[in-house]
C-alpha cells in the first residue's frame, strides 16, 4: 500500500494580516487563504498563532464522546441500574447529556431541529426551559461548556450543515465549509484550509492543538450506506498552532468508509496512531492503523467481499493491565458480528467474536450508537450496543477470552438517535437513547 504525504502552508495574505494583528494594529478577518493550494514552504518565524484568551475553559459535548474520536467512557457503574423514560413532542434525531448544577440534563434534538431539554429530578424526567436555538434539520449537535455557561454554537454562514464545529480547550475552533474547506477560527480571524474535506466529516482533536478530518471525497466506491455515495481518500491533520496541514492519501482504489477516525496511541509508543475503516469493491472493508507519517502500522484481514462494511467503535483496554484492543461490529446490516482485534506485529488479529448485533441503519450518518465503559463496576470494560433489530440495548463483556452478554434492556421500539453516556460528579454512570415511538429512555447505574 502506497501513501503520499503532503504538507500545506499559509499564503502571504494571511502572513501580512497576522503580523499586523500581532503588532496591535486592526486587521480585517482573513477569508480567502488557501494553505494547501500553493504547495510552497512557509517562511520561518512568522507562523505561530496566539491562543484565545479563554485558555483551558472550553469543554465540548459531542455524540462521539471524546475529542479524539474514541467512543469510550472512562466511568465505572454498578450492579444497580434504574431506567426512566418520557414521551417527547416529536421524533428524536440526536441526543446529548451534560451535568449542570449537579443535575443531569438531556438535550433532545428532534427531526425538525428543535431542542427539548429534560432533567432527572427525584428519579423522574422533567421537561425544563432552555434558551438553545434550533439547528438546521438533521445537523448533528454540539454543546459547549465555557465556565458555568452552556450553549450550542451557531453555525457559520458558510458551514456545512452535515457536521459541526470542533473546539480546543483554549477556544480555538475549526469547521467544515459548504465548499469543502476547513475554517480555523482564532480570535477574530478565520483562516481557510483548502483541503477538499468531506461535507459530513467530523473534526477530531488531540492534546497538541491539532485538528483531523477526512478529505478528498470520491464517488468511485458506490456502497453508499453512510448517508451519501461520497467516501474519503485522505486523512488531513491541521496544526492550529503553526497553521500548517499534512495529508495521508489512500491509494490503490481504496476509500475510507466512515465519518471520523479514531486517533489513539494503540501501540503504547507515546505517539498517536490513526484507525480507519478502509474499503474497496473487491475484498470489502478492513481496519487499517496508520502512523502519522502515513506508513501503515497494522491492518486486519478484509471481510473478503466488496460492499460489506465494518463499524469501528472504540480502542479500549478490555483486559485489566492489557493493551488497547479495537472493538468493532462487522456487517452491522447483515448479522452484525462483534469482533475484538488486537495488535500482533503488523497485523490486527481477532481475539473474540459474537454475532447478533447492529449499530447502524443503512443511509444514516448516525455512527454513534455504541460505546465502551465499565457498566457494572466490576473492573472490566463492556461494549454497549443495540441488538440486530435495534429494539433492545445490550452490554457485552470480554472475559476469559470469550464475549458474553451481562445486561440487556428493551427499548419498546427501534432507536432513532445516537447512544450517549456520561460519568456524573457523584460517581454514577448514565446513558440514554431516543426511540422511534418518540421516547427518551435513560439509565442510571450506581454501586
Amino acid at each position: 500500500m502506497k501513501n503520499r504525504f503532503r504538507t500545506g502552508i499559509l499564503l502571504t495574505t494571511f502572513v501580512l494580516a497576522f503580523i499586523s494583528a500581532c503588532a496591535g494594529k486592526s486587521a480585517p478577518a482573513v477569508n480567502t487563504v488557501d494553505p494547501l493550494a500553493g504547495n510552497t514552504e512557509p517562511e520561518e518565524g512568522i507562523m505561530e498563532a496566539s491562543p484565545s484568551n479563554q485558555a483551558d475553559k472550553v469543554r465540548q459535548f459531542a455524540t462521539h464522546f471524546r475529542p479524539d474520536g474514541n467512543r469510550i467512557l472512562a466511568a465505572s457503574g454498578g450492579e444497580t441500574i434504574s431506567k426512566n423514560s418520557i414521551t417527547l413532542s416529536g421524533k428524536p434525531r440526536w441526543l446529548l447529556v451534560y451535568e449542570q448544577d449537579q443535575r443531569l440534563t438531556w438535550a433532545v434534538f428532534t427531526e425538525d431541529g428543535r431542542v427539548e431539554t429534560y432533567q432527572l429530578i427525584n428519579e423522574a424526567l422533567i421537561s425544563i426551559q432552555h434558551d438553545f436555538a434550533p439547528l438546521p434539520p438533521g445537523m448533528p449537535p454540539l454543546i459547549l461548556s465555557e465556565g458555568v455557561a452552556l450553549h450550542i454554537p451557531v453555525p457559520q454562514n458558510n458551514a456545512s450543515i452535515l457536521t459541526h464545529a470542533s473546539y480546543l480547550p483554549d477556544g480555538r475552533s475549526a469547521y467544515i465549509t459548504d465548499d469543502g474547506r476547513m475554517g480555523i477560527i482564532i480570535g477574530d480571524h478565520t483562516i481557510f484550509i483548502d483541503g477538499d474535506f468531506l461535507p459530513d466529516a467530523r473534526i477530531i482533536t488531540d492534546e497538541r492543538g491539532r485538528f483531523m478530518a477526512l478529505a478528498r471525497p470520491t464517488d468511485a466506491y458506490t456502497h453508499g450506506v453512510l448517508g451519501d455515495k461520497l467516501e474519503a481518500t485522505s486523512i488531513t491533520i491541521v496544526d492550529a498552532i503553526t497553521l500548517t496541514a499534512k495529508e495521508i492519501t489512500i491509494t490503490n482504489g481504496d476509500v475510507i468508509e466512515g465519518l471520523l477516525p479514531i486517533w489513539v496511541d494503540i501501540d503504547a509508543d507515546g505517539e498517536r496512531e490513526i484507525i480507519v475503516t478502509q474499503s474497496n469493491g473487491q475484498s470489502g472493508a478492513r481496519v487499517v492503523v496508520y502512523r502519522e507519517d502515513g506508513s501503515v502500522l497494522a491492518e486486519s484481514e478484509p471481510i473478503g467481499k466488496g460492499f460489506r462494511w465494518l463499524h469501528q467503535i472504540a480502542a479500549a483496554q478490555f483486559i485489566p493491565d492489557g493493551n488497547l484492543e479495537i472493538a468493532l461490529v462487522q456487517t452491522p446490516h447483515i448479522g452484525g458480528i462483534i469482533k475484538i482485534h488486537k495488535l500482533d506485529g503488523s497485523r490486527l488479529i481477532t481475539t473474540a467474536e459474537l454475532p447478533g448485533y447492529s449499530t447502524h441503519t443503512i443511509g444514516s450518518r448516525n455512527l454513534d450508537t455504541a460505546f465502551t465503559a465499565d457498566i457494572n463496576g466490576d473492573g472490566l470494560v463492556e461494549l454497549l450496543l443495540p441488538n440486530q433489530e435495534h429494539t433492545s440495548l445490550h452490554a457485552v463483556q470480554l472475559k476469559d477470552g470469550r464475549l458474553k452478554e451481562i445486561w440487556s434492556s428493551p427499548l419498546g421500539s427501534p432507536y432513532s438517535t445516537n447512544l450517549v453516556g456520561l460519568s456524573t460528579s457523584d460517581g454514577k454512570l448514565t446513558f440514554g437513547i431516543g426511540t422511534q415511538n418518540n421516547e427518551l429512555i435513560v439509565w442510571i447505574t450506581e454501586k
